[in-house]
């Protein structure tokens, strides 16, 4: 809404000023990992960890966290996982940035999210919710035929509460051919959808890679990347409303080639 809109605006500004005169950070985002246990294996995700001695920080922590972000001047956050939505505590950890003006943006692979936890996590002000959208066949976990049921129930109640839905893309040797299909559903519901190729960690090389299966490497792979590229392009130019620019996408026809680092 317009009020939103120039609240984080006034946010942003009185934040800005702050920072001149106290010569502190001006931080406008952030992005916090509020868990690195997934319910889910993802095989290109390397922040995952189910690791039964991995300490996630506690709620008071976050909260802490928050206040100090908040603090700085910070008006944006994105939490990640893991898959944030195991946390019992979510709704109070948004609720608790909201409470600070802050902007909410969840990322999920939207499994947990039912009637329940969605108008939890709304009503604590979560602003926009991002779903993982991978495959149509079972190739990959984050499956379109397993969120079907969730995704409609981010619609009904979107209306009610206000929040906006976003689908993001992970492409993949194993899933890119499915990515008309997926462009194709973002544009049915119109909503913004971010897409990336997935790529490995940069502390390991291709060869040391244990999912070599899903990356695209080398000369073999140049045609398939060109062929994606002008996809997403092409579908710019008919509706399609994604998140990154096209010089983003017009980039990886470099990267895939080793002229970019």
């Amino acid at each position: 809404s317009m009020k939103t809109k120039l609240k984080f605006t006034y946010k942003l500004g009185t934040s800005y000023v702050k920072s001149l005169f106290k010569e502190q950070p001006f931080i406008v985002n952030a992005c916090i990992f509020v868990t690195r246990k997934c319910n889910i294996d993802c095989k290109y995700c390397f922040t995952k960890d189910n690791s039964p001695e991995l300490y996630d920080m506690t709620t008071e922590e976050l909260k802490q966290a928050i206040d100090t972000l908040n603090n700085l001047g910070c008006y944006y956050i994105a939490y990640y996982g893991g898959e944030p939505t195991v946390r019992k505590d979510l709704p109070e950890i948004v609720n608790h940035a909201r409470e600070k003006g802050i902007f909410n943006i969840l990322h999920t692979n939207g499994l947990l999210l039912d009637d329940i936890l969605i108008p939890k996590l709304a009503e604590a002000g979560i602003d926009v919710i991002d779903i993982g959208v991978d495959t149509f066949t079972n190739q990959l976990p984050k499956d379109f035929s397993k969120e079907r049921n969730t995704i409609d129930l981010l619609f009904k109640y979107k209306n009610k509460y206000g929040y906006e839905v976003k689908f993001n893309h992970c492409i993949t040797k194993v899933n890119y051919h499915e990515l008309q299909d997926v462009l194709d559903l973002a544009k049915k519901y119109r909503v913004p959808i971010s897409i990336h190729i997935v790529q490995r960690p940069i502390y390991t090389s291709y060869e040391s890679y244990p999912q070599k299966n899903l990356l695209f490497y080398g000369q073999k792979d140049y045609e398939i990347v060109d062929k994606i590229v002008d996809t997403i392009v092409n579908e710019m130019r008919n509706d399609l409303l994604p998140t990154e620019p096209e010089a983003y996408f017009l980039a990886w026809k470099d990267f895939i080639r080793g002229k970019l680092n």
